[in-house]
């Protein structure tokens, strides 16, 4: 009976080990998550590859990140005005961003949420 009672408990605290082993290798790949989504391109986080993912559905038709074409290249556009105003542009409400020298504007995006358009700010940094 004591060898029954002894191999339950054993198996029991194995399990709890393996576990909390588990456990903690899924929070530091979490916290070191990085793709190489393409052959040739840089290593980017989750959220960058999130925001090229909604870059290329929405953006890439009018711009590019190291080339104008319809509009400005957006290549570190994080750096120029603070993510406030970027998401208020994008969804058309006034803000100090001015069109200079495009004949037209950025279209309105009110269907992207907060945490798409921030993804999309890690994609172009």
């Amino acid at each position: 009976m004591k060898r029954i009672l002894l191999l339950f408990s054993s198996i029991i605290v194995l399990g709890i080990c393996v576990f909390l082993l588990a456990i903690n290798n899924q929070d530091s790949k979490a916290q070191n998550s990085t793709f190489k989504p393409f052959c040739g391109t840089k290593s980017i986080t989750e959220n960058a590859f999130e925001g090229k993912m909604i870059w290329n559905a929405n953006c890439a038709a009018c711009h590019k990140l190291d080339k104008n074409m319809i509009g400005p290249a957006l290549s570190g556009i994080a750096k120029q005005y603070d993510s406030l105003t970027i998401l208020n542009y994008l969804r058309g409400r006034q803000t100090k961003i001015k069109n200079k020298g495009y004949n037209s504007s950025c279209l309105i995006f009110s269907k992207l949420s907060d945490k798409e358009i921030s993804n999309i700010l890690s994609y172009t940094k």
